[in-house]
Parts: structure tokens; C-alpha cells; sequence
């Protein structure tokens, strides 16, 4: 399931190192002929790595751990079709790779590329079938701003 959304990353190094802390939210929607899965999750996480700065860029990269919950909601039109909701706990574990460039900007931009797999997970199932939901792998992609203080 494609999901969008927004996350915000707090960052603190020694040496060559980093750890992160993150907080995000997300949503994502799936049509099938019933009707329409909603998709929503929040969750925070934690990110430990080597760090490579250089003047041009800076590198992070590192295991990243998530907690977060996630909610699914059935919407239909149709008379006779009964539309469910349901949520639950998910916990992911993965990879992150993070670059900001150019290292000597305040604010400088950020390219994030993160993937793992979904420990515990939440489907949203169609008569019987599981057609969307956070389970299996999972691949993030994101772009952003990076502020130093």
C-alpha cells in the first residue's frame, strides 16, 4: 500500500556517530470494487549509526527501530455490504540511510531512504482477502530540509 505523510527528525552526533528520534504520520488508501480502505498510522522511532561528514556532505547511516499504531476503516455505498474498522499495534525494524548536502548550509536538503520489514503489522481484508494494510516489507522514501542549531 502506497502511504503518504510527514515526519520530523531530531538528530544529535558525537564524533561518528548519530542517533535519531522521529515522529511521523502517515495515510494511504486502497479502491476495490466494495468500496474503499482508509489507512492511518502514527508512530515514533529511534535511529543509531555511523556518521560521515565531509564538506560537501554529510552521511547518516544507521538500524532503525519504529513504534507506532496503526488504524483501517471500510467505507462502502453499496446496501447489503457491511464496511469494518480496526486498528492495532505495529513495530518495524529496518535500515536508514539519510544525505544532506551541502554540508556547510544551516539549512540544507535531505534525501532519507529507509528499508526493513514489519514485525507486527495490520491488514485490511476484503471478503476474506487481505488487500491492504503495514505487514511484510516495507520500503520509505523522503525528501526534506535539515536545520542545524
Amino acid at each position: 500500500t502506497m502511504m503518504w505523510g510527514g515526519r520530523v527528525r531530531f538528530v544529535t552526533h558525537w564524533r561518528v556517530l548519530h542517533a535519531d528520534l522521529d515522529f511521523g504520520g502517515d495515510f494511504g488508501s486502497k479502491q476495490v470494487g466494495l468500496g474503499n480502505l482508509l489507512l492511518r498510522s502514527a508512530d515514533a522511532g529511534l535511529s543509531l549509526g555511523p556518521r560521515f561528514a565531509t564538506r560537501v556532505a554529510i552521511i547518516d547511516l544507521g538500524l532503525r527501530g519504529g513504534l507506532g499504531w496503526a488504524w483501517i476503516r471500510g467505507e462502502t455505498a453499496l446496501t447489503g455490504v457491511h464496511a469494518g474498522a480496526g486498528s492495532d499495534l505495529i513495530l518495524i525494524a529496518g535500515f536508514r540511510l539519510s544525505v544532506e548536502a551541502p554540508a556547510k548550509l544551516r539549512t540544507r536538503p535531505s534525501l532519507t531512504l529507509e528499508g526493513g520489514g514489519v514485525i507486527r503489522g495490520l491488514n485490511g481484508e476484503v471478503n476474506g482477502q487481505a488487500v491492504t494494510g503495514i505487514t511484510g516489507y516495507y520500503l520509505l522514501a523522503g525528501l526534506g530540509l535539515a536545520v542545524s542549531l
